[in-house]
């Protein structure tokens, strides 16, 4: 079934949810990469974030304020994330190619590294798991996360996997 109703959640550097080869299957779900708690995030496409020029005018949930600017919620700055939604989902190409895609944003790009949060990625974890439903679903990250002490991370990660969220860490 190529993926059908399976919902895969994608926490990595956000996702382009108008990229043609996701045909309306993608969106920017969550972003936890300003501030210390995450955005949902409502999807506007009549909303233009970068048309706001200050904190107080960016519109909450459908854009964010980085502290210098209004961007869209989610957004993927880097392509890491929409690559690795694109290796999942993308129509003629991905391994999964009906399944419903979600990007958690849970890191930025930082020249040519990315960064983020130990927090982040247990709050993208915790939205999944709520988000997801009784129905089982996948979630992938690529984890350039340093963690001084893993077991907060295996912790979250074995309730996960009991409540019947496949998480997947690429590797490489």
């Amino acid at each position: 079934q190529q993926g059908l109703g399976i919902k895969v959640y994608i926490a990595d550097t956000g996702i382009e949810p108008r990229n043609t080869y996701f045909h309306n299957r993608a969106f920017e779900s969550l972003d936890c990469t300003v501030g210390d708690r995450c955005v949902e995030c409502e999807y506007d496409n009549t909303t233009v974030c970068s048309s706001f020029s200050s904190k107080d005018d960016c519109p909450v949930k459908a854009c964010i304020w980085t502290g210098a600017a209004c961007e869209i919620c989610g957004f993927d700055d880097s392509g890491q994330g929409t690559h690795m939604a694109g290796i999942v989902g993308a129509e003629g190409y991905g391994i999964a190619r009906k399944a419903d895609l979600k990007g958690l944003k849970i890191m930025r790009k930082d020249g040519q590294n990315h960064s983020g949060k130990v927090s982040s990625f247990l709050q993208a974890l915790n939205y999944s798991l709520k988000d997801k439903g009784p129905d089982p679903a996948v979630f992938l990250t690529s984890l350039k996360l340093s963690a001084r002490d893993s077991s907060d991370i295996t912790n979250a990660i074995n309730i996960a996997t009991d409540a019947g969220l496949a998480v997947i860490v690429a590797a490489g």
